[in-house]
């Protein structure tokens, strides 16, 4: 039987690959970095990946802003109003930047607070090890806003390779910077940090990565670069980004929010339990990389092209954005099964935080398929302008299928494991669903932005 492959997987993968390149190199850093993290015993890694957690989520304020300056860029640009685009992306960047700093200083402020909140119940040993790498992760937080503002623009114009770029930067900066801090070299005079050393190098990273995407596009003349600066804001460009960006940002902010929750409920399974699950999600990250990819390069080009009214075009890519989903996935998802147990032993000599690990590799292998299908349709939808409704399946979806479910199913059977299985499984499957129809229906076509 011929396979029919549709017209436009050629550009939906040209735009992708670079995404794909850029979320893989900042998976495998992050992966790299974890086992890293994970050789200083149970309590470092747990307490990183919480923590990692935490900060994910309050970097949400300002990631939405970056899904808005895609969309509002990308439409822009579609129609030919450069000097349009080039204004969204300052106003964008101004937002990001008030924002990010905003976080950071009542981060800083609340520490402390922030968690004996989320994470008072688990060992001691854990929760002083949140602390000292948590706070240092923050620091970075305004550096991270405003590489992101500037990819998520870049994007908006068709240029994946600038992030990169960028992201290839951050990666290499943060692997030498964690060796070299973390364990030390007493031959050079640089002393062993633990884990407040993996916390150093990820901001010091952040912040190097950040300067150079700032020199990057002024010495290559990018095109979101305006001819005349502007100190003031530009009200229509405004909202315009926020219509899209605000509602980026809350689906963001619950959404993670919910990972954190999960995160306080997990704690009462033990150490152990944690870690294994950390594990788990941290390879996750890696079925995560070519979704995640696909549903960038989808929101870019729809927003494009809706941007040029090109509607048979939109349903094109969306073709196209399934068949690469379920070409490629059912593979990752076999792969990922039977590899498991390599993987897990990378992170950790303890033989009971490895047989977790592995269970938590396989189940989060399992769910691979639904969760391409999901960010890729999440993608067009995005793209689209229709963020209102992706932040309302994402609430219901983590928050009463994976967080509610696997506390009631917890409770009620005493098994961590069944309660997390069904609440993610039933959460990736529901968002699945709900965006494939969504986009089926094909309203998303005359959504206004």
């Amino acid at each position: 039987m011929k396979i029919s492959i549709p017209s436009r997987v050629g550009p939906l993968t040209k735009i992708a690959m670079p995404c794909f390149v850029e979320q893989l190199l900042l998976v495998v850093v992050n992966v790299l970095s974890t086992m890293i993290v994970g050789q200083l015993g149970k309590a470092e890694l747990s307490a990183s990946s919480m923590s990692n957690q935490l900060v994910n989520w309050l970097q949400c304020a300002y990631v939405g802003l970056g899904a808005g300056a895609t969309v509002v860029i990308g439409r822009m640009w579609g129609k030919g109003d450069r000097e349009g685009a080039a204004r969204g992306f300052m106003q964008s960047l101004k937002l990001t930047i008030i924002v990010s700093v905003a976080v950071l200083v009542l981060t800083v402020v609340f520490e402390n607070a922030i968690v004996t909140l989320f994470f008072g119940g688990a060992e001691q040993a854990v929760i002083d090890n949140i602390h000292t790498y948590f706070f240092y992760c923050m620091i970075g937080m305004p550096a991270t806003a405003i590489a992101n503002v500037i990819g998520a623009s870049l994007r908006g114009v068709g240029d994946n390779k600038t992030p990169l770029y960028t992201t290839a930067v951050l990666n290499v900066v943060n692997l030498i910077l964690s060796f070299l801090l973390i364990f030390g070299v007493p031959a050079c005079g640089i002393p062993r940090m633990g884990i407040a050393g993996a916390g150093i190098a990820i901001s010091s990273a952040r912040v190097v990565s950040a300067v150079f995407v700032i020199v990057y596009i002024f010495v290559k003349k990018k095109p979101i670069l305006p001819e005349h600066y502007e100190l003031g804001f530009h009200g229509e460009t405004i909202r315009r980004v926020t219509r899209v960006g605000v509602p980026s940002a809350v689906e963001q902010i619950v959404f993670q929010g919910g990972f954190v929750i999960l995160q306080s409920l997990l704690i009462g399974f033990g150490t152990v339990f944690q870690a294994g699950y950390q594990i788990g999600a941290n390879l996750n990250n890696i079925i995560c990389a070519p979704s995640a990819a696909m549903g960038v390069a989808c929101t870019a080009l729809i927003s494009q092209t809706l941007g040029k009214k090109d509607w048979e075009g939109a349903k094109e890519y969306v073709k196209a954005a399934n068949f690469i989903i379920y070409t490629v996935f059912i593979g990752i998802s076999i792969l990922m099964f039977f590899a498991a147990p390599v993987f897990s032993r990378m992170y950790s000599s303890d033989p009971e935080v490895i047989s977790e690990g592995i269970f938590f590799a396989r189940m989060f292998a399992l769910m691979a398929l639904p969760i391409g299908v999901m960010q890729a349709m999440a993608g067009i939808l995005r793209g689209a302008g229709d963020a209102k409704y992706i932040a309302v399946t994402n609430v219901v979806g983590l928050w009463l299928m994976r967080v509610c479910l696997v506390w009631l199913l917890s409770i009620w059977t005493g098994n961590g494991h069944l309660a997390v299985v069904i609440g993610c499984g039933s959460d990736f499957l529901w968002r699945a669903i709900s965006y494939t129809l969504r986009v089926r229906k094909g309203n998303w076509l005359h959504i206004r932005v």
